[in-house]
């Protein structure tokens, strides 16, 4: 796996984290050949980067050594490598498929398998992160596989992430995403209730937060979303419709390993509560604003938050 070429590699999935991804890979000075399913979004990076072209099909990346899915789901990840014009029914398959999705264990390993029975070698390194962290290569990739095949393709990974974490040589990376993401959605849940309470008794959203990110619970996550909560900006970084449908893997995972899990449950029930008004697209800070009205705080919802 020494000789890869990682200077061109396929890359399949234009959205939301896949574009600032890909963008991140151009200016770090690698080509791409790009597929998406709206073909507009691959033309739209291609018309502004040299290094970037635009695959009719999947099977048309199949012709790089590397070939790299970011795409929403396990149902869109299956029609990129298995459909009839998919990366693995081309003639030549590619040497490795690295799956940055977040999908779940079990799929992952169905999609592993069937990459195996072309040859080609499988890496599952799902991200976390935010847009913001996928624009300037600081996300943290959660990386397992073939050791030597994963050290054949890190310092693609390090262009992207700023940690890459290598935690095992099957698919433990899309069960170890499943699990951070579980404890984001929590913290974040008991953020929004604690918001509201001190709200509520005459305490600032930016008191609250500064308190918090000077104790010995402040994370580089409550840091990071302190401006958005303070300025009750819901600009997505991770949308709600996205995070309930990784809590359906969640709970999927958990039922298949025989592990109950309460809290994830209710916090999915928030979320499913959250896209249903009409919020799914934005920020999972927005279920914020059901905080606010079950507090008798509407005149909060739209407005810069205090200080006080």
């Amino acid at each position: 796996m020494s000789n890869l070429d990682l200077h061109c590699v396929g890359f399949a999935g234009i959205g939301i984290m896949g574009d600032p991804m890909v963008r991140r890979l151009l200016d770090q000075g690698r080509s791409l050949i790009l597929w998406n399913r709206t073909e507009g979004k691959a033309t739209a990076v291609a018309d502004e980067y040299e290094g970037a072209e635009v695959a009719t099909s999947p099977a048309d990346l199949a012709a790089r050594d590397v070939v790299i899915l970011m795409m929403l789901d396990t149902p869109a990840c299956e029609r990129v490598l298995l459909s009839d014009d998919g990366v693995l029914q081309a003639d030549k398959a590619p040497k490795v498929v690295v799956a940055m999705s977040t999908i779940d264990p079990s799929s992952s390993a169905r999609l592993r398998d069937a990459c195996r029975e072309r040859g080609c070698e499988y890496i599952a390194a799902p991200v976390s992160g935010s847009t913001l962290f996928a624009r300037e290569g600081k996300l943290t990739i959660i990386a397992s596989g073939e050791p030597a095949t994963f050290e054949a393709v890190l310092p693609l990974l390090e262009d992207m992430g700023q940690r890459v974490i290598q935690v095992g040589e099957n698919v433990e990376g899309h069960l170890l995403k499943l699990a951070v993401t579980m404890v984001i959605g929590a913290y974040s849940s008991a953020m929004y209730e604690a918001i509201t309470l001190c709200r509520k008794g005459g305490i600032g959203e930016a008191m609250y937060l500064n308190v918090l990110n000077e104790s010995v619970i402040g994370t580089p996550y409550s840091r990071y979303k302190t401006p958005g909560l303070i300025a009750h900006d819901y600009t997505p970084g991770h949308t709600v419709s996205g995070l309930d449908k990784d809590y359906n893997l969640m709970k999927l995972t958990g039922k298949q390993l025989g592990v109950t899990m309460p809290l994830t449950a209710l916090v999915h029930e928030q979320l499913r509560a959250g896209a249903s008004r009409g919020d799914g697209d934005l920020d999972m800070t927005a279920l914020l604003k059901q905080h606010l009205r079950d507090a008798g705080l509407n005149e909060l919802i739209a407005e810069p938050a205090s200080a006080v």
